[in-house]
């Protein structure tokens, strides 16, 4: 077998084709159903000293359990560790960095994003994670978190039509939010049919509920209506 082959059926095994082309219209309801439908949930451990270090780490995920750190704003990073399994069932979920997870910890609940995931491509094994705590008082504190912008529509916008591409204003780091409720969707759907002359505009989509724009440079653009993207014809 060919090593490109081999490649392929690991894709497939994985779902990784998921993530590497345009999802369509009918694979966002899917992955937004999936995510909202499954109960996720994980025990986590506080590592001590014993079980730190490079080859504490090591015997950790020889017994199935994977090292982790849990943040929290304003608080230095807590040592935990969680199971494999129930994880590796968790990082199946589509947009699993983007799904709130219940998590247990010295007997206290709480939500956390698997924000940060080391994870091996052709095994799909998970080495370690950053869960990042929801805050206790988000109004207060409101999460920070990019999000991907996922266009829709294409094929209506003229600009687009007539042989043109979306160029994204927030492709490298994605749309940055302040989140005060935990009911948010893992990316933002913009609709290409809404398009004026080309451009799309903050005012064009609907932001998740509770969610507001983070002010920075590029946010801050057209008073604050920024232009998220913009329909490009190729030159040439």
């Amino acid at each position: 077998i060919s090593s490109m082959q081999k490649t392929s059926s690991t894709l497939a095994r994985l779902g990784a084709h998921r993530f590497l082309r345009p999802p369509s219209s009918s694979q966002l309801v899917v992955a937004q159903r999936q995510c909202s439908g499954i109960s996720a949930s994980l025990a986590a451990h506080v590592r001590d000293q014993a079980q730190q270090g490079k080859a504490a780490v090591g015997a950790l995920r020889k017994s199935g359990k994977i090292p982790a750190v849990l943040q929290e704003s304003c608080r230095p990073f807590l040592p935990i560790w969680v199971y494999e399994a129930p994880l590796l069932t968790l990082s199946r979920i589509p947009y699993f960095k983007y799904k709130l997870v219940d998590m247990a910890l010295r007997g206290e609940r709480f939500k956390a994003l698997p924000r940060l995931v080391e994870q091996d491509f052709e095994t799909g094994q998970i080495s370690h994670v950053n869960f990042l705590r929801w805050p206790r008082d988000p109004e207060k504190n409101p999460l920070k978190l990019n999000f991907q912008l996922v266009y829709i529509n294409q094929e209506k916008c003229p600009e687009i039509k007539q042989g043109g591409y979306v160029h994204d204003m927030f492709a490298a780091y994605g749309l940055p939010l302040y989140l005060t409720k935990p009911n948010f969707p893992p990316y933002i759907t913009v609709d290409m049919s809404k398009a004026v002359k080309g451009d799309i505009y903050l005012e064009h989509v609907q932001l998740p509920d509770g969610a507001r724009v983070r002010s920075e440079y590029l946010t801050r653009q057209n008073g604050g209506n920024c232009l998220l993207a913009r329909a490009k014809r190729i030159r040439g």
